[in-house]
């Protein structure tokens, strides 16, 4: 196997001291509020490579190196690098003392932690952009896609949504169609990744509320759907949605460690 340049720079460094590996300052966080950071991809990384290598775990460093293609190597490492910056900020510690593990489904959690317990988080990234989110004691999932019109649209929309929703979609005007099944797919993806289940929950099953402030049903063993809260929204060209058991709470989203607003409700 021929692995991207990037592995085979990286593979060869030495590890580099402690000082070099600055944290991002992280507000306080807790049961009333949530947060979003989200993190550009296509961008120039503000440190080197090596630093964010270096941050990853052996099994994240196989698992980077499986990559065939260097961009989506790259969005990996930098993803889960920002992830542990984040995390050890939060638990002020070292970005390498971060101890991650995965239920049976995939869903990462803090290894010291039960899941839904404690400090909880989600990550989603599509095309150049990765959200991250992050919570106290509740389960959590978020999603972020790309405004781009999905390829083999009917048959996505055949896959995931209800047959109420399709019959709704199908009756739209097509040029709105991509749009709202964008809208649809992002509100399910989220509430999947919540239940830590992943899409074999069953998308068909996560019925979104016409008006996307909620659900109207959601797949057994997960009810009522009217405990699960629902925040949608665009920042620049993505949709983003984060789902989480209740209470309400705020959403504070937060873009190269500087927060661009706050969210009180489902938009």
């Amino acid at each position: 196997m021929v692995f991207p340049l990037i592995f085979l720079c990286l593979s060869f460094l030495k590890p580099l001291s402690s000082h070099h590996s600055p944290l991002i300052v992280t507000p306080e966080l807790n049961r009333s509020s949530l947060h979003l950071w989200f993190l550009e991809l296509d961008n120039g990384p503000l440190l080197p490579m090596e630093t964010y290598w270096e941050w990853l775990s052996p099994e994240e460093k196989v698992r980077a190196q499986r990559f065939s293609h260097a961009a989506s190597q790259r969005a990996f490492i930098l993803t889960r690098s920002h992830l542990r910056r984040l995390l050890a900020s939060y638990l002020e510690i070292e970005p390498g003392a971060v101890e991650l593990v995965v239920n049976a489904h995939g869903k990462p959690r803090l290894s010291q932690t039960e899941e839904n317990h404690g400090l909880v988080f989600n990550v989603s990234h599509s095309a150049g952009m990765a959200v991250l989110a992050f919570g106290q004691g509740r389960a959590l999932g978020v999603d972020v896609e790309y405004l781009r019109r999905p390829r083999h649209l009917d048959r996505l929309a055949e896959y995931g949504l209800s047959e109420t929703e399709l019959n709704h979609w199908r009756r739209l005007d097509p040029v709105h169609r991509p749009e709202s099944f964008i809208r649809y797919w992002n509100a399910k993806e989220a509430f999947v990744k919540a239940a830590g289940r992943g899409i074999g929950a069953g998308l068909k099953e996560v019925e979104v509320n016409d008006d996307f402030q909620g659900f109207h049903n959601v797949p057994r063993g997960f009810e009522p759907a009217c405990d699960w809260v629902l925040h949608t929204g665009v920042h620049e060209d993505y949709r983003y949605a984060v789902v989480h058991e209740k209470p309400e709470c705020a959403i504070r989203l937060f873009r190269n460690g500087n927060e661009i607003m706050s969210q009180c409700r489902a938009l």
